[in-house]
This record gives C-alpha cells, structure tokens and sequence, in this order.
C-alpha cells in the first residue's frame, strides 16, 4: 500500500497536537545560507550539553533557535524531541516529534510534495528534510512513544512508515531492512491479536537481521550494486551478469545458513518490556569539493560492540546487535552500499574530488593545442572540445554559478550509532538495571540505572545512555 494511507492514520489524530493544518501556508521566515550555518553552530551548543547528558540545557539551547518558523525547525524539533525524550519527559517528546512529523511528511511523498511546497512557499528547497534513514527513525521513534502511550493503532501506522521510507518506494529494487520497524510491527500485530500478520512481520525482521549479518551483509551489498548494474543495461548486456549473479547468490545463500539465529531467540519471547541502549554518535555528513558541493557520509563508528545487561541482580543477558544499526541504515539502501561513503574522518580528509581541476586543465591544453596546430575544421573542433572541458570544468567547480552549490550536510546529529535492543518480561514496579560496556571482551564501562515499569502500557520503554558520553560537535 502506498505509504501516505499509513500517514493519514497518523495525521487525522495528531494535528490536535500540532496545531498545523495540512494545507495551511506556514509563517515562515527566510534565512540566508549564512544565517544557517549560524544557527547550527548555536545547535552544536545544545548537541554538547546533550552528550553531556545534560538534557535540561539541552532542552533550552534549542528554544531560541525554535522561536521562529524557520527551515531548520523541523532538525531542532527532532534533536528537541530526543532531548525531552531521554529525560524521561514523554509528553513534550510526542509533540515535538508530532510537530516535525506534521512539517515535514509531505516532502516524504511525491504525490503530495506540491502540498509540501505550497507550505513552505519559496523556502522549500532549504528545508532541512532528513535523508532516508533519519525519515525511518523519525517514524520508529514516534512509533515507541505512541506505542507507550497506548496508541497501538497509530504506532502499527508509524513502524510501516519507517519501513516504507527505509526501501525504493520507485522501482522497489531495494527492500527495507531495518529490523527494529518490522519487530515493533509484529509486536503491535501481537497486541491487535492478528497472529499471521505477527508472524509475517517477525519472519521479515529476521530476515533483516541475516541479510545486514556482518558475515553476510558484504555480499549483500555486491549483489544489491550488481542488481543495480543490470537494471541499467540494455537486454542483450544483462545475460553476461546473469552467471555472475548465480555465482553470488548460491554464495549468499551458503554465508545466510552459517548465521546463529539463536542469537536472537529473546525476540520470540514474551516481553512487555524495550530496553534501548544508546551506543555511539551518529554518522556524520560533510561537504567535500572545492565549494563543498559534494555530499559524503562519513562512518562514526564505536568501538563498543557488546553490552551485558542485569535485571534486579539477576542473570546477566546480552543486547542484541543488528536490529538498529542506524550507521548501516545510513551508508546503505536496501542493502546497497550508497555512493560516497568514507569510513572515518581521516578518510575525509584524504578524500579529493579534482574533477573540476582536471577537466579545466585537460581543456585548456587541448584548446591551447588545437589552436598553435593550424587552422580549418580539425583545429576548430579541437578548440571547441577543449573549450567544452574547460566549460564543464567550470560548472564542476561551480564557477558562474548564481546559486549557492554548497552540499547540505545538517543532520540528526544527537541519533545514536547503533540501538542495542532487549526485550524484557518485568513484573509491575521499579526495578535496577546494570549495565556492562564491551570492547571485544574487554569491559570499558559500568552504569546503572533504574526504572518503575506499568502493567497498563503496551510497551514500556526503557532508554539506556552511556555514561561516557564524549563530546566532539564542534
């Protein structure tokens, strides 16, 4: 189904909270690129007290920057949101996640984007839209706190949404596989009492568990780029990549059979409990170019990669990796590893895109070439051809150019590297969780926390955040 039927459902019982019309024309106002860039270095100052877990500051540092309607509203909303939600403020987390979601689901589809931009009017093109990724965490976030809330209707709406905006909503080459969407949708089945549903959504969160499998998901992304080759090759091209494709499958299906589903067995559990342990900092977007006009993601990986959880001095039980690397998410679709992809920030700077360079001095070489060899047709195309590299050059570097040509690289920067994910079955009552960080099997860190659970919600969300907590946004 198309994805704007689940977002009705959202949307007919949220703008209550919102107060946004769908079709009303927003108040906004205009900023310069300038005055971008200078709110997201008074935003960098609220991230930090947010890393700080000082969510408090937090909270305030965005309210200025929220005072007016701006194209960066919806990005202070989400980071808001996160904000209030980690200081365990629910309430104020819905709305202001509800708010963005309002301001922003239309650009998320393409048979309403002309809605979308008569609402932003001419800001349109500079509103802050998120990528794939931070779409399907927006719509999994606002899916928990609907879901706690006992909204189980609109959460089930919420955790599709995710998955529709994690896949190729076009061609549908690239599937979603984002295994926390399609978990929390089997459980919201689960709560409706619609087994096969539940079964059906359960089956697809374990898929995506093996396809993303770090022993699978390398291959994964080569068949994904390759389906991709083919799709773009003429019919009598598509039968040489056919033998190759056999091969790797028959490959991906020998790698998928080695991986330990038992690994994940506390998924087929009966819980009433989500513990979400906060691990690492997002991926991290930068301009590269001589203008910064191309977009790269860069990797922010941690090298915490496994957490030991304890319950009321219990037994101690594992956080299951691979059901919300949001790194993944970020650097692939559907599995396709995506273009321009650098793995850390030293590869950032190495990384020089001297096309622009190239083009402009092979083109002046030819031209000057051309025009010292003789005259007639022959030296006259020579110069032209040089002067065309030169010209395209030109355009690469964006020189001429009457527009900005800067990359934007605003992003959910207070998201998570990865959620670790525990399901748990708690009784009624507050109880003391202890949680062990490691590195390999080295122990890094321990914290604990503790947390009163409710027999009347659905689900009862538990948000877990590392005490070490490093600041880096500069």
């Amino acid at each position: 189904m198309h994805s704007s039927f689940y977002r009705t459902l959202i949307v007919s019982s949220l703008l209550v909270f919102t107060g946004c019309a769908k079709d009303t024309k927003l108040n906004i106002k205009e900023i310069s690129a300038t005055e971008i860039a200078d709110m997201e270095k008074q935003a960098n100052v609220a991230r930090n007290a947010f890393f700080k877990k000082d969510y408090i500051t937090a909270i305030n540092r965005y309210e200025p920057l929220l005072k007016d309607m701006t194209v960066n509203s919806p990005l202070y909303l989400l980071e808001q949101a996160t904000s209030y939600w980690l200081n365990n403020d629910n309430e104020q987390a819905r709305k202001k996640l509800l708010l963005a979601e309002s301001l922003l689901r239309d650009f998320y589809d393409a048979k309403s984007e002309e809605s979308a931009i008569s609402l932003w009017g001419s800001e349109s093109e500079k509103v802050y839209k998120g990528d794939p990724y931070e779409q399907t965490v927006l719509y999994i976030f606002l899916g928990l706190m609907l879901l706690e809330n006992g909204d189980i209707d609109n959460a089930l709406a919420s955790f599709k949404s995710a998955q529709l905006a994690d896949s190729d909503s076009k061609n549908a080459l690239y599937q979603t596989d984002f295994g926390l969407a399609q978990f929390l949708e089997a459980y919201c089945y689960k709560l409706l009492d619609k087994e096969e549903a539940q079964q059906t959504s359960l089956n697809q969160s374990i898929s995506s568990f093996t396809i993303t499998h770090p022993q699978v998901k390398d291959l994964i992304n080569k068949k994904q780029a390759l389906l991709k080759e083919i799709e773009e090759l003429d019919s009598s091209e598509k039968i040489a990549l056919a033998e190759k494709l056999k091969i790797l499958n028959s490959t991906i299906d020998d790698a998928l059979k080695k991986v330990d589903l038992s690994y994940i067995k506390p998924l087929y559990s009966d819980f009433n409990t989500l513990l979400l342990i906060w691990n690492g900092k997002s991926p991290i977007k930068q301009g590269v170019g001589e203008y910064g006009e191309k977009l790269v993601i860069i990797k922010n990986p941690t090298p915490i990669n496994r957490y030991e959880i304890q319950v009321d001095n219990n037994k101690w039980v594992d956080g299951l990796k691979g059901m919300a690397d949001i790194s993944y998410q970020a650097t692939t679709r559907g599995g396709r590893l995506m273009d321009d992809v650098l793995e850390d920030q030293a590869a950032f700077k190495k990384a020089s895109y001297q096309v622009g360079n190239v083009l402009v001095t092979a083109g002046a070489a030819v031209a000057l070439g051309s025009a010292q060899g003789g005259s007639g047709d022959g030296a006259l195309i020579g110069v032209g051809v040089g002067a065309g590299m030169m010209l395209l050059g030109g355009i690469a570097y964006g020189v001429g150019s009457l527009t900005s040509v800067e990359a934007d690289i605003r992003s959910w920067k207070v998201l998570p590297n990865e959620l670790m994910v525990v399901p748990l079955n708690l009784t009624p009552g507050k109880h003391q969780f202890n949680i062990d960080s490691f590195e390999g099997y080295i122990q890094r860190e321990h914290y604990s926390l503790s947390a009163d659970i409710y027999i009347n919600k659905p689900l009862n969300i538990i948000l877990a955040v590392p005490q070490s907590y490093a600041v880096t946004t500069k």
